[in-house]
């Protein structure tokens, strides 16, 4: 890291690529900023699921380019919208006990300027052992993983 940046500069570049700290229990979390949406893999084909279990008829074989086509797509527009959300939408906030049991939580931060700040405010909560939703700055989302 460059020691010539500005001591503001170096702390907020180090909050926002995460945070690692422990609870009382003596557990691991990891708190990060996470700017882009889950994309998961393409989404499911009916017809090409047919033909693995078998059950498919024979005009089920001339929709599966079709089927494979249109999932393709639908996976592919994906990534605009994940560019705008990225662009122009807070960060949301994961806070993850990476020690059994693993706990997975997730905020979305009020505006994109209090990312660093949430983030703080969970590791101090996290280090004193109070595990609430409720953070200054951020609207809490879900436990576990976030709903897609």
């Amino acid at each position: 890291m460059d020691n010539d940046a500005p001591a503001d500069h170096a702390a907020y570049a180090t909050q926002v690529a995460g945070r690692t700290t422990r609870d009382p229990q003596g557990g691991v979390w990891t708190i990060r900023e996470r700017w882009l949406p889950h994309i998961g893999g393409l989404p499911p084909n009916d017809a090409a699921d047919a033909l693995d279990t078998g059950s498919a008829l024979p005009f089920d074989v001339l929709l599966v380019p079709f089927g494979l086509f249109w999932s393709l797509l639908c996976w592919l527009v994906r990534f605009p919208v994940a560019a705008a959300v990225a662009m122009f939408l807070p960060p949301w906030i994961d806070a993850v006990r990476e020690t059994e049991p693993r706990i997975e939580m997730t905020w979305r931060a009020r505006n994109r300027q209090v990312g660093p700040h949430v983030i703080d405010s969970i590791v101090a909560r996290i280090e004193r052992g109070e595990l609430t939703a409720e953070v200054e700055g951020a609207e809490f989302v879900c436990f576990g993983p976030e709903l897609r």
